[in-house]
């Protein structure tokens, strides 16, 4: 997923443009087409996970998969990237007994084709 900004040279660009919030943008720079996280504790790069199962297979939002849980399969009813600098996947599914649960890319062992 790619968001691409259109920045005019006579504009700096600001970590706004880029949906970064302020509770993080503050401790951002902009340096050599990077954004650097740095909040005292040295820098950092914004990175984002690729949301996949365990084995590898990649999640998908209504894709059925094989939880760490034991299930037999799970629908992913949900799916949102967490803010800030490392940004994971935070997923809900729902079960095949109608229970919703919430976590994380590793609770996932594979999808079922």
């Amino acid at each position: 997923m790619k968001k691409k900004i259109a920045i005019s040279n006579s504009r700096r660009a600001s970590y706004r443009d880029f949906g970064i919030n302020d509770r993080i943008g503050r401790h951002c720079r902009f340096e050599d087409r990077v954004w650097i996280h740095n909040d005292g504790e040295g820098d950092s790069y914004f990175c984002c996970e690729i949301p996949l199962c365990r084995n590898g297979d990649r999640l998908e939002f209504q894709g059925l998969y094989i939880t760490t849980y034991g299930d037999d399969y799970s629908k992913i009813i949900e799916m949102k990237l967490t803010s800030g600098p490392y940004m994971v996947f935070e997923f809900t599914w729902e079960d095949e007994e109608g229970d919703i649960q919430t976590g994380y890319a590793d609770n996932f062992e594979s999808a079922i084709w």
